[in-house]
């Protein structure tokens, strides 16, 4: 019993210091997941028992427990890290304006290579500013055919950097 409780404490003093020591985008993504997860089951909760719902209260718990099946990979991402940064300026913004749910985004890295990224219209970059965009490295990103990396699960998020 003595050894699963040290065990146990170590796990979390693991936990923490990976938490201190995480960006900023993704404590965001593991804070929001856990509000909504809480905000699901609270008003699936009241609902239920008020209205005497018994799917609806059944139905809020079965999301809840998708949103922290989402949290526990967003912590682990954290924990393991798994995760990488591109850093670079932003040189570039095609197709914003036109039809489709993405738009292309050509980044200046350090090195002076480019990097096209497909970006969901919701994210909004600048030309000209520094931004430094997360990518969880267990999943491939990018396409052969498209030749951009593509913005699916394995996008985490985008800061805007300094000047360098």
């Amino acid at each position: 019993m003595n050894g699963k409780w040290i065990q146990i404490k170590s796990g979390l003093a693991k936990v923490l210091y990976e938490w201190h020591g995480s960006p900023v985008v993704l404590k965001n993504r593991v804070l929001c997941l856990a509000g909504l997860a809480l905000v699901i089951f609270m008003t699936g909760a009241y609902s239920g028992i008020r209205y005497h719902a018994g799917d609806f209260f059944i139905l809020s718990v079965c999301l809840s427990l998708a949103m922290l099946y989402k949290l526990y990979g967003a912590i682990r991402i954290i924990v393991r890290g798994e995760y990488y940064v591109m850093e670079g300026t932003v040189f570039q913004i095609q197709g914003r304006l036109k039809a489709g749910r993405f738009y292309r985004v050509t980044l200046i890295l350090d090195n002076g290579m480019t990097e096209a990224l497909l970006l969901d219209k919701n994210r909004h970059v600048e030309v000209g500013k520094r931004y430094q965009f997360y990518f969880r490295s267990t999943h491939l990103i990018g396409s052969q055919r498209i030749g951009a990396c593509l913005d699916t699960d394995s996008y985490l998020g985008a800061v805007e950097a300094g000047i360098k």
